[in-house]
């Protein structure tokens, strides 16, 4: 699948060098949105008048989407937009929905905490229209720890052969785990780290997959943060842990 977004490049050289992401989701199934109809593309004006996915964004009403924090490097909402709808990576028949607002958490520190408080919420500037193939997706509020079965989706890497969107099981572990498992000093964060893995070093998320969601009984439970290691590694993965903001910031900011 995916994870990282242009930033990262600016704090490579303060993290630690485990902390690669991989090009793509790999070893995922493709998926149809109608199955999933939920997940977003957000895109980045790349020429003129063409929007690149950039990022996996979430559904969670009508006008609002989440995706990761990192993925912005601005927030001039006219260089970026969404489609939905589709599970076609760069569908350009896709219309593109444009963008009111762009909050990062006002805690997100790209330069000395780059996976910390990594969530933005996306407000557009008209309503989707739900329909069989976009719809929003109920946020479960419960602090869950290990052994949790969820499927985590993305749509792979800007310049991979990835095309269409991708599912990818996994389970969920306690932060304790995950933190015996990675580099010290990959970030697993008490407040907002949920991490998982699917069982598999070849599946793993990756490159442009960041933001994208986790779920578990068809409702949200995290995004796509961070990969520790490159595609082969049984090291796992990062998410945003949603239950953490969704009382006090989600909620909050949905005005």
């Amino acid at each position: 699948m995916l994870v990282s977004v242009c930033i990262l490049g600016l704090v490579f050289d303060s993290i630690s060098a485990a902390v690669l992401l991989t090009p793509r989701i790999n070893g995922g199934q493709e998926v149809q949105i109608q199955q999933f109809p939920f997940v977003a593309s957000l895109r980045e004006l790349s020429g003129t008048n063409q929007y690149k996915h950039l990022c996996g964004a979430v559904i969670i009403s009508e006008k609002y989407l989440l995706t990761a924090a990192q993925c912005f490097h601005s927030q001039q909402v006219n260089w970026f937009g969404i489609t939905v709808g589709t599970n076609k990576k760069n569908d350009e028949t896709a219309a593109v929905h444009a963008i009111k607002r762009i909050l990062v958490h006002e805690n997100y520190d790209a330069f000395t905490a780059p996976f910390n408080y990594d969530i933005a919420l996306i407000e557009l500037d008209q309503p989707l229209k739900f329909n069989e193939r976009v719809k929003q997706i109920s946020i479960n509020g419960t602090f869950f720890e290990g052994q949790v079965e969820a499927i985590t989706l993305g749509f792979g890497g800007v310049y991979d052969n990835i095309t269409k969107l991708q599912s990818l099981k996994v389970k969920t572990m306690t932060n304790a785990e995950c933190r015996s498992k990675v580099n010290k000093l990959t970030p697993v964060y008490d407040y907002s780290t949920l991490c998982a893995y699917s069982g598999n070093p070849k599946q793993r998320i990756g490159h442009n997959d960041a933001g994208g969601p986790l779920i578990h009984e068809n409702k949200l439970i995290g995004l796509i943060s961070w990969n520790p290691q490159v595609v082969g590694s049984e090291k796992p993965e990062g998410f945003t842990r949603i239950s953490s903001y969704y009382e006090g910031w989600i909620k909050k900011h949905m005005t």
